[in-house]
């Protein structure tokens, strides 16, 4: 709250009585509010009298019969730290002034240049500016108190992504104590990882801080701490802005959902989706970046349509963050052969073979690297209905999964800036006769196949496959019944 009074009190501790008269007849000739000056000749005295008189403000000289300089500042500032106090110095001294300045004092004056409105700006100023300080200082507490007890973990930075807050939560999850974290830069304290790739994810705070929006992670994302702790996390980016600096901040708050997310993992691999929640069906329309192989060709021919009838992972061999898949594609058009001309000429082509040709279609089977739509589907865990309809760039996706599955899949279409457009979503019951492999499913399958995991005798056994895939052995032989089942079945 601003000074809004006119009449204040004021002490003066100076022990020149020529000095402490000037500015007692100098602050009466102030006409838009009254200042009564009470006036000290030593610290001890003026000590004495803020122990039993209510003062607006301080006049102090720094040299007096009992203290010079900074020092005498600094006692009076540790006796009243909640009063604004005006320093005067010599014109020698400006530095001193300057130094009580940064050291907490609200003004310094030099004497014999004071003139009485100066003063009287000077000592309002002073109590406006330490009314407004204290407020703000109350503010952060009370949002430090705030954010403290939140059960998520919080980061807070200014705008050059440096840490300036951490709550407990985030202490305990970084394994960062506030005092080592602040002042550091935010992706050296917060660390996170793909839980599919291993790789680092990008940063939320580019987007946040530059674009202003709002960035949230709820799944696949793993927190790595100091000492290498790893935890899963949910997350969320928020910008802190007003309307006079723009953004000039961000608070990250994370909560961990490791024991959440081993069981998800756990129910996931025994097929029963029921248990995690809404099962959705949804119908999605896609649009396609320039890397997928399909897009310049679907794009130069918008009239036809391109039927993805199927997706499989080719190999798990090599570096495990390329994904190379093989999938059907029908094209229905009688320019299929200029088309396949675009496809053959992309440079994520590996191979192309035509399977079944007819004069107004083909079937092809294409095999490509970094797969866009393999790679989507890996990483959030739906499960896909085929055929995938293509048209000008554009895929209508019908995915049936658990509905934190499919945010998760939109999610990752917002990180990596994949436009799309949902059609429907609506609740569906998964039947026992409708289920089938998921994309992870496949992919365990296929490097069981082709080691050797199903030959009779075995050139593979379970543990060994499991540390080729750097699974727990318990959780892959959960998967392979569950594949086990599926085959059975259909």
């Amino acid at each position: 709250m601003l000074l809004t009074t006119n009449a204040l009190h004021v002490l003066y501790i100076e022990d020149n009585y020529n000095d402490a008269l000037f500015i007692q007849e100098s602050l009466k000739e102030a006409s838009d509010v009254q200042i009564d000056i009470e006036v000290a000749e030593r610290v001890s005295t003026g000590l004495e009298l803020l122990e039993t008189t209510s003062f607006d403000a301080i006049l102090l000289d720094l040299n007096l019969p009992d203290s010079e300089g900074l020092d005498t500042f600094t006692k009076v500032r540790a006796a009243v730290p909640n009063l604004p106090i005006i320093v005067f110095t010599s014109v020698g001294e400006v530095n001193i002034g300057i130094k009580a300045v940064q050291e907490g004092a609200q003004d310094y004056l030099v004497k014999g240049r004071v003139e009485p409105d100066l003063l009287v700006r000077s000592i309002r100023y002073a109590i406006e500016r330490k009314q407004i300080a204290d407020s703000l200082a109350s503010e952060r507490e009370r949002l430090a108190a705030t954010l403290g007890s939140i059960a998520d973990g919080v980061v807070a930075t200014d705008n050059s992504e440096n840490v300036i807050f951490l709550n407990q939560i985030a202490e305990k999850l970084t394994e960062w104590t506030q005092e080592e974290a602040i002042g550091k830069p935010f992706s050296e304290v917060v660390q996170l990882i793909d839980q599919k790739t291993r790789k680092p994810l990008p940063n939320p705070l580019e987007k946040v801080l530059q674009e202003g929006e709002v960035v949230v992670r709820s799944d696949f994302t793993i927190l790595t701490s100091k000492n290498g702790k790893e935890s899963f996390v949910s997350g969320r980016a928020t910008p802190i802005s007003d309307k006079d600096r723009g953004i000039f901040g961000a608070v990250i708050s994370f909560r961990d959902i490791s024991d959440q997310k081993m069981l998800e993992e756990k129910i996931f691999d025994a097929g029963q989706y029921d248990l995690l929640g809404e099962i959705a069906s949804a119908r999605i329309l896609v649009d396609f970046p320039e890397q997928f192989w399909l897009s310049a060709a679907s794009r130069s021919y918008p009239h036809v349509t391109f039927e993805i009838l199927s997706i499989l992972p080719t190999s798990l061999v090599g570096d495990p963050n390329t994904f190379v898949d093989t999938e059907l594609v029908k094209i229905n058009s009688v320019e299929w052969s200029a088309i396949l001309e675009i496809i053959e000429n992309h440079p994520s082509l590996i191979e192309i073979h035509k399977w079944d040709v007819q004069e107004s279609e083909v079937l092809i089977n294409v095999k490509a690297k970094n797969a866009f739509i393999l790679r989507s589907l890996i990483e959030s865990e739906c499960i896909l209905n085929y055929p995938i309809m293509v048209k000008n760039g554009q895929g209508t996706w019908e995915l049936i999964s658990a509905r934190k599955k499919i945010d998760a899949l939109l999610e990752l279409f917002e990180e990596t800036g994949i436009s799309y457009s949902m059609l429907s979503i609506n609740p569906y019951r998964l039947g026992a006769s409708q289920l089938t492999l998921t994309k992870h499913q496949e992919m365990v399958l296929e490097k069981a196949l082709a080691l050797g995991y199903y030959e009779i005798p075995r050139r593979i056994t379970l543990s060994e496959l499991a540390t080729q895939l750097s699974m727990a052995k318990s959780s892959l032989s959960g998967i392979l019944r569950r594949i086990s089942r599926n085959l059975v079945k259909k």
